[in-house]
């Protein structure tokens, strides 16, 4: 479990950055959401060597990603900051993975540079699947 001590009203950015200097190459927030509803699930802090690359619409990551990862508690308020801004800041504006069938994805975050990609999903109410990517940077 992250346990580093940043302070989590000073922008996003800044905590990305914070957890970079703590040794943590990107975060990746879990999604999921169905009916009237949806949240950021888990959030973990990946240790730098975790992520071999990421590109526009592809994460590689090496074989045994549970080693690099240290979750960040649901309720701490590191939690809760990064879930909002990813919220605010992406998932409100993505497909509509919070209704009817539902949906939801991985969302990779670069501490580096705050460059991110979503690997998003919808589920269609004919109970196909339709698969969706986004990239982009975040800003405070």
């Amino acid at each position: 479990m992250v346990t580093v001590n940043i302070p989590t009203d000073s922008g996003f950015t800044h905590i990305l950055f914070n957890l970079a200097a703590q040794g943590y190459s990107h975060i990746k927030a879990v999604y999921s959401g169905y009916g009237d509803s949806g949240d950021v699930e888990d959030i973990y802090a990946i240790k730098r060597g975790g992520v071999n690359s990421m590109d526009e619409e592809w994460v590689n990551t090496v074989d045994d990603i549970e080693n690099y990862q240290d979750e960040i508690g649901r309720g701490s308020d590191l939690f809760h900051a990064i879930a909002n801004n990813v919220t605010e800041q992406l998932l409100n504006n993505l497909d509509d993975w919070w209704n009817n069938d539902g949906g939801g994805g991985t969302l990779w975050v670069s501490t580096d540079d705050a460059q991110y990609v979503c690997e998003h999903y919808v589920t269609i109410v004919t109970y196909d699947r339709e698969d969706s990517v986004a990239t982009g940077t975040f800003r405070d």
